[in-house]
C-alpha cells in the first residue's frame, strides 16, 4: 500500500489505516545488500532493509519467549485456563 495516493485507497478507512514510514540515510555494506537482495528476490534496497528488520524483531521476540518458557514465571494449567478437555 505504500506509494499510493489516498484516492487510490478508497476501500480503506483512513481512521483505521496509518502508514508510518521513516526516511533516513544508512551506510551499508554494498556486497551484503546486493546478496540479500538477490537471495530474497526483493526489488528495492528498502524492501531488503525492512525484511531484515522484521526478521530481527521476530528472532529477538522468539528468543525472549524461549527464555521465559524455561522459567517458573507462570504457574498453572494452560489446559484448565482454556477449558480444554485433556481426557480425550
Amino acid at each position: 500500500m505504500t506509494g499510493r495516493r489516498p484516492e487510490q485507497l478508497a476501500d480503506w478507512s483512513w481512521n483505521s489505516l496509518y502508514l508510518h514510514m521513516k526516511r533516513t540515510n544508512l551506510v551499508l555494506d554494498e556486497h551484503m545488500l546486493d546478496k540479500a537482495k538477490a537471495i530474497t528476490g526483493s526489488k528495492t534496497y528498502s524492501d531488503v532493509v525492512n525484511m531484515a528488520l522484521s526478521e530481527l524483531i521476530k528472532r529477538r521476540t522468539f528468543a525472549r519467549i524461549d527464555y521465559y518458557a524455561s522459567t517458573d514465571i507462570w504457574t498453572g494449567s494452560l489446559a484448565d485456563m482454556r477449558d480444554d478437555d485433556v481426557t480425550g
